[in-house]
């Protein structure tokens, strides 16, 4: 397995928090303004702070075969107590002064087609949850997915119809044999302040090696470990 280090971000504001309802506020001349349901930031100028985002239930989904299963929240898991196991309850994401993590309440497991309109296609295959560092107190970080051609089969351009066969079988794009292996790539995003510890999980529960693992640039050193509920922990440290 190999993760890419440059998929994690750090910034030292997070602009009121998740709905502009955190413990922090923005500096004057400027007002936190809702981006979406998932994100909030602060601007330039005066203005009023949005009204937090409604709740959600939690739920949990999988998929088999070409069946997609659009997920409203974050999934719930039992996470086995420990030093390094993590609390026994999910506490979905969170945004404070220390990390923000994000989720889509549109995810739609799905390796095989394009998404629904407006869904976001989410990981079949890993979870991530974030703490800070040695805390083991576990926030849920949404997992994106990109498969091959989106799952347009073998398409000239992207305006083409889905399995419309325009790309010709005598031309080698270097593409077809990821669909025909499976291979997909997954990512999440995080914003900290202080360094955390980033928590990969299987979702078919099968455990992950830290020896297993390479994180690039292999120039920049990270500690990794594995949990005690078949996880693999990366410790990364705050810039300074």
């Amino acid at each position: 397995m190999d993760i890419a280090a440059t998929t994690l971000t750090t910034t030292s504001q997070f602009g009121g928090g998740q709905y502009c309802n955190g413990p922090q506020t923005c500096v004057s001349g400027t007002h936190c303004e809702k981006i979406n349901g998932y994100y909030s930031q602060c601007v330039p100028g005066g203005g009023s702070n949005p009204p937090p985002a409604p709740s959600s239930s939690r739920s949990s989904s999988k998929t088999t075969g070409a069946t997609s299963t659009a997920v409203d929240s974050p999934p719930s898991q039992s996470l086995p107590s420990g030093g390094d196991g993590g609390n026994t309850t999910p506490n979905g994401v969170h945004c404070g002064s220390d990390f923000c993590t994000w989720w889509h309440a549109e995810g739609e497991i799905n390796t095989n087609s394009p998404v629904k309109p407006g869904n976001v296609r989410q990981s079949h295959q890993y979870t991530v949850q974030v703490s800070v560092a040695g805390q083991n107190t576990w926030f849920d970080s949404f997992v994106y997915e990109a498969i091959p051609r989106n799952g347009n089969g073998r398409i000239y351009a992207p305006t083409d119809s889905p399995n419309s066969g325009t790309l010709s079988g005598d031309i080698d794009d270097g593409i077809t044999i990821e669909p025909s292996i499976g291979l997909n790539m997954a990512w999440s995003q995080i914003q900290y302040s202080q360094d955390i510890d980033v928590k990969i999980k299987r979702r078919d529960g099968t455990a992950l090696n830290a020896n297993d693992v390479i994180i690039r640039p292999v120039a920049t050193p990270y500690d990794i470990f594995s949990s005690s509920d078949a996880g693999l922990v990366i410790r990364v440290r705050r810039k300074q």
